[in-house]
């Protein structure tokens, strides 16, 4: 689906509406309900295809997203610039959690799964620089995010390059103690 049709004259692969810009990653999520996209970031937009009950092979070459995050038109990029990269999913949780190096400051953002059918989706929640210190005074912030994951215990863990280490995010959920 990312591979230009024939006769595009890969088109498919520019910047535009339809394309990706400079892709960082790529993830397979399959929500509590079953349902399950394919989602890619670039350097502008978190991008989603819904994948048919046929599986990969219901998806065409070339097939425009079903929807996407971040901004509306990939000309906006020099001035609304939104970098979406790392990803990673919380099955438990139905959510998923992006890297987002915005202008406005580095943040990870937190969508519910599946990603809905709407012109643009934005996050459910979003988990921003500086953060207090659990148990301590004083707050932790970061410059440049470069990785997420979660582990079995809802903690999300954010590599955070500029500072040379690897953070764990403690998620209060609603049911918490």
């Amino acid at each position: 689906m990312f591979e230009p049709p024939a006769g595009s004259n890969g088109i498919q692969n520019k910047i535009g509406d339809v394309g990706l810009y400079e892709p960082n990653d790529v993830l397979v999520a399959v929500s509590s309900s079953g349902a399950t996209q394919i989602v890619a970031t670039d350097g502008i937009r978190l991008h989603f295809w819904n994948m048919p009950n046929s599986g990969p092979s219901g998806l065409n070459n070339g097939q425009p997203e079903s929807g996407y995050a971040g901004t509306s038109s990939p000309y906006l990029f020099n001035t609304v610039r939104s970098g979406f990269g790392e990803m990673a999913e919380d099955p438990t949780e139905n959510y998923l959690w992006v890297v987002d190096q915005a202008y406005a400051g580095v943040r990870v953002d937190a969508y519910t799964l599946p990603l809905p059918l709407s012109p643009e989706v934005a996050p459910v929640f979003t988990v921003n620089s500086p953060l207090p210190v659990l148990g301590q005074s004083g707050q932790v912030s970061w410059t440049f995010l470069t990785g997420t994951a979660m582990d079995s215990a809802g903690n999300l863990w954010i590599a955070d390059n500029n500072d040379n280490r690897v953070m764990r995010v403690r998620i209060l959920r609603e049911n918490s103690a």
